[in-house]
C-alpha cells in the first residue's frame, strides 16, 4: 500500500487536515488501474450519513490533487538539467518573509513547481544531475540537479560532462536551464572580474554544451536581482541576452528566459521593509522564499512554454 505523507504544499494538507477533524480518520487505499487512478476511501464507521458527505468530498478532491504530482502514463518524457548554483538548489525555500536561508534537503526551490508546470504541458519530466535533494512529497525523478551553493558560471562549466554523464545511456537532456551568475557578481571584487569576464565564462559554458549536446534546448536565465551587487547583475543579465543572440546566429537552440524581468524576486527594500515585494526574498536579499520561488518557476515556465526553444522528448 502506498503512504502519502501530509505536507503543507498548495494548502492541501490544511484542507485534509480539517476534513480529519470534522469526521474521522481515513484510509487511503490507492490504486493504479489502466492509467487513472481510483482513490478508495474507507471511512472507520459503521454508516455514512449524510453529514459525512461534504467531508467525504473535500478528502476525495484533495487526495485526487496530491495525486496529480505523478506524472501521467501517457506523457511524452523529457530529461531535464537544471544547471545553477544555491538558488537551484533551493536554499530559503522553508523561510519565513525576509527571514534567514539554509540550503535544506528537502527544499524543492523553483525546481519542483516548473517540474510540475511542465508535468502540466503533457511531459513526463525526470531530472538529471549529481545531486539528488527535494521534498519527499514529489516524484523521486524530480529531486536530481546540479545546484551547487557557491557555485559559478566556471565552476558548472568544469563538471559539465559528469552532469551528462548522469543521463540515461545514449540520452541527452531534452532541456537545459541555467541560472547563474549571483555568486560571479559576490565575488567579483575579490577575483578582480568585469561584468564581461563574467560573460566570458557564461559564453565558456554555451560552446561546451552546444558542442557535447548540440540537439539539447538551453533556456538562460538572468540572474535575479541582487541588491548588494545589482549593477553587476544589471551588467551581466544585459550582456547574456548578446550571448543568446549571439548563440542563436550559429543555430543553437538556446533562448533568453527573463526570470529577473518577470519574477520581481528580490528587490531592494529599506529597513523596516516598506515593499511588500521584499517578502519575496529572504533577508540577505539572495535567495527567495518559496513564495518567491515560486515566481521564478512562473517566469521560467511561461518562457519555455511560449519560447521557440521547444523541450526534445524521449519518445
Amino acid at each position: 500500500m502506498a503512504s502519502f505523507k501530509r505536507v503543507d504544499f498548495l494548502s492541501l494538507s490544511n484542507v485534509v487536515g480539517v476534513a480529519a477533524r470534522q469526521c474521522i480518520d481515513l484510509i487511503f487505499l490507492p490504486f493504479f488501474v489502466s492509467q487513472v487512478v481510483v482513490v478508495v476511501l474507507l471511512p472507520l464507521t459503521t454508516a455514512v450519513t449524510m453529514s459525512f458527505f461534504p467531508t467525504l468530498v473535500v478528502s476525495m478532491v484533495a487526495v485526487t490533487l496530491l495525486m496529480r504530482f505523478s506524472p501521467a502514463a501517457s506523457s511524452q518524457d523529457l530529461l531535464w538539467l537544471p544547471l545553477g548554483d544555491s538558488i537551484t538548489y533551493g536554499c530559503g525555500t522553508d523561510a519565513v518573509p525576509r527571514g534567514g536561508a539554509t540550503c535544506a534537503a528537502d527544499a524543492g526551490g523553483y525546481r519542483v513547481p516548473l517540474a510540475w508546470s511542465l508535468s502540466q504541458q503533457g511531459y513526463n519530466v525526470s531530472t538529471m544531475g549529481t545531486i539528488h535533494t527535494g521534498p519527499a512529497y514529489v516524484p523521486a525523478q524530480w529531486t536530481a540537479h546540479e545546484g551547487h551553493p557557491g557555485w559559478r558560471f566556471d565552476q558548472i562549466d568544469a563538471i559539465l560532462n559528469e552532469s551528462l554523464a548522469t543521463a540515461p545511456a545514449g540520452a541527452a537532456p531534452g532541456l537545459i536551464t541555467i541560472h547563474l551568475g549571483t555568486n560571479d557578481c559576490g565575488q567579483a571584487a575579490k577575483q578582480n572580474v568585469t561584468a564581461d569576464d563574467i560573460a566570458k565564462r557564461a559564453e565558456q559554458l554555451l560552446t561546451h554544451i552546444y558542442a557535447a549536446v548540440p540537439q539539447s534546448p538551453v533556456y538562460l536565465a538572468s540572474m535575479i536581482n541582487l541588491p548588494s551587487e545589482q549593477e553587476c547583475a544589471t551588467a551581466v543579465n544585459t550582456r547574456l541576452k548578446t550571448l543568446v543572440d549571439d548563440f542563436r546566429a550559429m543555430n543553437m537552440s538556446v533562448c533568453y528566459a527573463p526570470v529577473a524581468e518577470w519574477s520581481g524576486v528580490c528587490v531592494p527594500d529599506d529597513n523596516p521593509p516598506t515593499n511588500p515585494l521584499s517578502g519575496l526574498c529572504c533577508s540577505g536579499r539572495v535567495h527567495p522564499t518559496a513564495n518567491g520561488y515560486l515566481r521564478m518557476a512562473s517566469a521560467f515556465g511561461l518562457a519555455i512554454i511560449e519560447g521557440d526553444c521547444k523541450p526534445v522528448t524521449m519518445n
